[in-house]
Parts: C-alpha cells; structure tokens; sequence
C-alpha cells in the first residue's frame, strides 16, 4: 500500500516537474521569438535609413556636379 503510495506521489512530482519544465521552455522561446521580431524590426528600419541617406547622397552629389559643370 505504501509503495503504491510512494509511486503515486513520484508520479505527480515527476508530471508537475514536467510542467514547470514546459513552461520555461514555452516562456523562453517566446522571448527568443520576441527579440528575433524586434531585432529585424530594427534591421528593417537600419536598411531603409541607409536607403534614404544613398539617395540623398547621390541627389546631392548630382547636384554639385551639375553645378561644376
């Protein structure tokens, strides 16, 4: 009766295990998913920056040119 018992309570401590286990994981990668959004989020905006500015730069440099000319 007792080791029934026994076996019983390891059962539930080995499944609450499990679900602390899970969670952190669920959690973890929810954050990972998270930081990957933000990180190309940031990107996206770097590329456009850099975009814009390239065109500026060549409006600008044409225009000096045309002016030398």
């Amino acid at each position: 009766m007792q080791l029934l018992n026994l076996e019983n309570k390891l059962r539930h401590a080995k499944e609450e295990l499990n679900k602390i286990i899970n969670t952190k994981v669920f959690s973890r990668g929810n954050n990972l998913i998270y930081e990957l959004d933000m990180s190309t989020r940031q990107l996206r905006l770097m590329k456009d920056n850099v975009f814009g500015l390239e065109k500026t730069l060549k409006e600008t440099m044409r225009l000096y040119f045309d002016k030398d000319l």
